[in-house]
């Protein structure tokens, strides 16, 4: 089931929202494995402790474009289901996918700071979105994902998006996840926040 007029109306408002049972629990465990066999397989000549890596790699574990090593993490990253909410939440025909990528943040990783996608990206959109699959369950103490409302249309780019925190409520800090079978789908310029403890997979 896509998302439904309410989910839409939400995403163009605030820049983000949750799709809850897109993927079922079953669907999720058997990825989970996959993504940690496939992280495994290209992490395993990497033998650095986290004070070895660079303060980029402290953050998290990233590995891009899984689908190119794993039949079973292309059956996730193509999934029709992921992108017709996505060509339904832009009100697009189609999307088309730039990448998958493995987040695994460790215990006592660097938090992960405010800042907008497509800033980072190689080129920018106006129409573009990020879909966050968490493989684990996620809450505020282990690593859930923070938004701040309507940011996608308020701070530009290359704009200090921690001069901005100051003038929102802290109840306004929305946890995007806190169940394993949710999927969180932000929007490209939606600012986030990674916390810690967490495993998922990214899909822009």
């Amino acid at each position: 089931m896509g998302p439904s007029e309410d989910s839409i109306q939400a995403f163009q408002r605030d820049g983000f929202v949750v799709v809850e049972d897109l993927v079922d629990p079953d669907e999720l465990e058997r990825y989970g494995r996959a993504v940690d066999l496939a992280v495994q397989t290209r992490m395993r000549e990497d033998h650095r402790v986290l004070e070895q890596k660079t303060r980029y790699e402290q953050s998290f574990q990233q590995c891009i474009n899984l689908w190119e090593d794993s039949l079973e993490v292309r059956q996730l990253t193509f999934d029709a289901r992921l992108g017709e909410m996505a060509a339904q939440l832009l009100g697009a025909d189609a999307v088309r996918i730039w990448h998958d990528q493995a987040l695994y943040k460790d215990p006592w990783a660097n938090p992960t700071s405010w800042h907008q996608d497509n800033t980072k990206w190689s080129f920018s959109a106006e129409h573009a979105i990020t879909i966050w699959v968490a493989l684990d369950e996620v809450d505020a103490r282990n690593g859930c994902m923070f938004f701040l409302p309507g940011t996608h249309r308020r701070v530009g780019e290359g704009e200090d998006c921690t001069a901005r925190l100051s003038v929102y409520n802290p109840d306004h800090l929305c946890a995007s996840c806190d169940n394993a079978d949710r999927l969180a789908t932000h929007e490209a310029e939606a600012l986030e926040r990674l916390l810690a403890q967490e495993r998922n997979c990214d899909l822009a």
